[in-house]
């Protein structure tokens, strides 16, 4: 066989690893079993060793495969935690806050009334819009059956008719005014930021609460825009909580549609692989692409120290 022929069916150095790794892996058992015939064992500290081993094991495959990435996917960049939504509460009405039902921090839940007003002189608008359409309402009737019979001008009709209209588009006028009266949750979260206290009087436009969901939280990072050469959507990477030290996986959701030209660099977003209940919007951290089988690792480390955590 030619040496060009022996090239074309050597095998990589990171599959040679891997076997060693499998082999390391099935012999554990046989080791751990020539172990326990001089000294006591446990079922439980075989499965404990094979957890281990099996860590180590993908942990050095990790390093075996880490040619899948390229040699700039080592550079770390920086990931702030943004929340999937939020909103700066404001109304249109000038009246006095009678309730601000929740503080920064508090959490609530979708359709939770965060702040009402003072509204005495929207409901006696409303009920005197109620009675003019009712009265019009009763003219209406009145031209019509007038009409019916043919012995009422149909202009009077008409005329009883346009009123009534106009009485029943003020009753509804005003009853959407009475619905800004209380201002309910868009969606589940957390109130950032109050703005307004009670007993104050509200000037149209401005801010009177900050709120943030606290659900699906996403990555906000930074990267060098030659990375979209090998970056993609679906791309998972390690992220390093500063303000926590946890360590969480994440995989990349969407791109910026440009690049900035001047830093020559392109925003990222990601999301959190799994639930994070400790996450908070405004976190910031470390981002590292790493191989998936190190990742593999990460996922798999807790349940490595619940197994080896002493029993109480």
């Amino acid at each position: 066989m030619s040496g060009e022929q022996l090239g074309a069916t050597e095998i990589p150095v990171g599959r040679w690893i891997r076997y060693f790794v499998v082999a390391d892996v099935i012999s554990m058992p046989i080791f751990f079993e020539i172990i326990c015939r001089h000294a006591p064992c446990s079922i439980g500290a075989l499965f404990k060793q094979l957890a281990l081993a099996s860590a180590i094991a993908q942990f050095t495959i990790a390093h075996a495969e880490s040619l899948s990435l390229p040699d700039d996917s080592s550079e770390l960049v920086r990931g702030v935690v943004r929340a999937s939504a939020q909103a700066a509460i404001s109304t249109k009405l000038a009246e006095r806050v009678s309730s601000v039902n929740f503080g920064e921090g508090e959490r609530f839940q979708k359709d939770m009334t965060l702040i009402s007003f003072d509204c005495q002189l929207y409901e006696g608008k409303l009920a005197v819009a109620k009675a003019l359409e009712q009265e019009m309402t009763v003219s209406l009737k009145s031209a019509e059956f007038l009409a019916s019979r043919g012995s009422g001008n149909l202009n009077n009709f008409k005329i009883a008719k346009a009123r009534y209209d106009r009485a029943s588009s003020e009753t509804r006028i005003i009853e959407t005014q009475l619905e800004q009266c209380t201002i309910k949750a868009p969606f589940d979260g957390s109130v950032a930021q109050v703005s307004i206290h009670e007993h104050e009087i509200t000037v149209p436009g401005e801010p009177l609460m900050s709120i943030v969901a606290l659900q699906d939280p996403r990555i906000e990072m930074i990267v060098p825009s030659s990375w979209l050469t090998w970056i993609s959507s679906d791309l998972r990477f390690q992220f390093r909580i500063d303000e926590t030290g946890n360590t969480y996986i994440g995989m990349i959701d969407r791109m910026s549609a440009s690049v900035d030209a001047v830093s020559q660099t392109i925003k990222v977003f990601g999301e959190f692989e799994s639930a994070t209940s400790d996450v908070i919007p405004g976190m910031s951290g470390t981002v590292e692409f790493l191989p998936e089988a190190h990742l593999q690792t990460l996922r798999i480390l807790p349940d490595i120290q619940m197994l080896n955590a002493p029993r109480q």
